[in-house]
């Protein structure tokens, strides 16, 4: 949104808009939020707002009830985005909960994404090997036995 910002220029909006808001009663929505919000909408290709509030409904419903609960309410979830949520953080926090079939898709994304040599916006093991390499050149003794133990970690990941 902060490019978007960038280049566009909302100025005009309120003053060419005033004259079809009234002056008495509850204030309306800020028309240059709602452009703001058409412009999210249609960027990230999101749906509805009121599929969108069903599913907020149903994601706070998820937070409010217990693992083996949770795992029922995913599949009500009708954006694809916020059940990927609701699916890690049952991977994370609970993977017995999931079948045989989830846990192997859930590893293998894992090992995917955290195990590539590849330059990607996130933080892998191989990024995070190079950052400690960096840090152990100018760390004391002390922290450079913490930087080892945490080297074999991580390099321990990878089988």
């Amino acid at each position: 949104m902060r490019k978007i910002d960038a280049v566009l220029d909302l100025s005009w909006v309120h003053a060419e808009l005033a004259p079809h808001y009234p002056t008495f009663g509850r204030p309306s929505i800020d028309p240059v939020l709602m452009i703001r919000m058409l412009i999210i909408d249609y960027v990230f290709a999101l749906r509805s707002e009121r599929l969108l509030c069903r599913d907020q409904t149903r994601m706070h419903a998820f937070h409010g009830q217990g693992w083996h609960d949770r795992v029922g309410i995913i599949p009500e979830i009708e954006d694809p985005r916020y059940r990927q949520i609701g699916q890690r953080l049952i991977a994370v926090e609970r993977p017995d909960l999931l079948t045989d079939a989830q846990r192997q898709r859930w590893e293998s994304w894992r090992r995917e994404r955290f195990l590539t040599n590849e330059k990607v916006p996130w933080m892998t093991v191989a990024s995070a090997l190079e950052e400690l390499a960096d840090a152990s050149q100018d760390a004391t003794p002390a922290q450079q036995a913490q930087l080892a133990d945490l080297e074999r970690f991580l390099k321990g990941l990878g089988r």
